[in-house]
């Protein structure tokens, strides 16, 4: 058993030792470690672009370095200790809703107005929160509480605020998720949050029983492109074989006639 501790202890990498004494040492350590990681993935990334993986020798000790990162952060941030937020503006403190506005990635907000109609009625906003990360939401999720389901921004405001009631309400329409902390890639915090605001508003509005999204398909414009430049060389190809004068045999033979 000595033989395995000491294998295993010659086989662990120095940082993550260090990795768990930031974190039971400095109040600030998850904060720290959530950063450090953000920097790592853009390093990561720079590497990525100027070298190939098999051409640089430092590509694969960082890619280790992510990967024992990212684990400790999935212990970090297990559900246990996430706390779910509602969003507005009679509880949550000014500094939040300034980052929650500054942070929106899918519906541009210039000021506070543009995020106050955004939590009219009928609207809410919910947030993941950790205890060592106070005033930091983790990843948020705005929602719609509809008598019908909606299928564009348009539906969504002319359903809420003075046309809104939340007790009559059947749908709930997730229409934007936004993940601000960069470190915090490949930890699955926004299927989490959908299934905790489902069960919150299930608890909280017995009425709303149907639940849907009018977020992007994930990756769906890469693919499109993808498929639209296959198209795009498929139709060159066609075309040039319909207006060809010979076939390949054919124009071998005439050439040197």
């Amino acid at each position: 058993a000595k033989a395995f501790e000491r294998l295993r202890d010659e086989l662990t990498p120095m940082y993550e030792t260090l990795f768990e004494s930031i974190v039971a040492d400095y109040e600030s350590g998850i904060i720290f470690m959530v950063k450090l990681r953000e920097d790592l993935l853009k390093l990561k990334k720079q590497r990525e672009f100027k070298f190939s993986k098999d051409k640089h020798p430092k590509q694969h000790h960082l890619q280790a370095m992510d990967s024992s990162l990212q684990s400790h952060l999935q212990l970090w941030f297990t559900p246990g200790l996430l706390q779910l937020k509602q969003i507005d503006f009679e509880t949550s403190t000014g500094s939040l809703l300034l980052k929650i506005a500054k942070m929106e990635a899918v519906h541009e907000i210039n000021s506070l107005e543009d995020l106050k109609e955004m939590l009219v009625s009928g609207r809410r906003c919910y947030a993941f929160m950790h205890p060592c990360m106070q005033g930091e939401p983790l990843v948020f999720v705005h929602v719609a509480l509809l008598n019908d389901m909606a299928n564009s921004m348009d539906c969504i405001t002319k359903g809420t605020g003075t046309n809104s009631n939340e007790v009559e309400a059947k749908w709930a329409m997730f229409y934007s998720i936004t993940s601000p902390q960069l470190g915090l890639k490949g930890v699955n915090l926004g299927n989490l949050l959908i299934k905790k605001v489902v069960k919150k508003l299930q608890q909280d509005l017995p009425n709303i029983s149907q639940f849907s999204t009018l977020s992007p398909i994930p990756k769906f414009m890469e693919w499109f492109e993808t498929k639209s430049h296959q198209l795009s060389k498929k139709n060159e190809r066609e075309n040039v074989e319909k207006f060809s004068l010979f076939t390949n045999e054919e124009s071998i033979g005439q050439t040197y006639e």
